[in-house]
């Protein structure tokens, strides 16, 4: 289910709810614009979301994935949700390109039309 915030018909943030089993709804997709975060467009969309959820008797309401300790962490804390770690595994080192900050900041800067032609050309040889 897709949720969508307006503020003076202007499209201000959006959410997509999924039903994973019976009893649990899990948020995955979250996004607002920062110059409406003032309006507290985040709390508006998940309320609008725990309330779906509970209509359709959902048990559980996940707010999603974050990285512990990060703003997200911090925002989703004050819910007072229960937490549950989770882990990756992964079968080799894995290589992550923000780990060369210098590399990281450089991409950034690559217009979004180049970065589609080179994206699948460096994902495949650090990959």
């Amino acid at each position: 289910t897709v949720f969508v915030a307006y503020r003076d018909g202007k499209i201000v943030g959006g959410a997509t709810l999924n039903k994973i089993t019976d009893d649990i709804f899990a948020n995955e997709l979250f996004a607002t614009l920062k110059d409406y975060n003032k309006y507290y467009v985040s709390y508006a969309l998940h309320n609008s979301m725990i309330a779906f959820a509970k209509k359709s008797n959902a048990v559980y309401y996940s707010f999603g994935r974050s990285t512990r300790n990060s703003s997200v962490h911090d925002y989703k804390r004050q819910f007072d949700g229960e937490e549950i770690a989770l882990y990756w595994s992964y079968s080799r080192k894995r290589k992550n390109l923000r780990d060369n900050k210098f590399l990281y900041k450089l991409w950034k800067l690559v217009p979004y039309g180049l970065t589609k032609i080179l994206g699948p050309y460096i994902v495949k040889r650090i990959y």
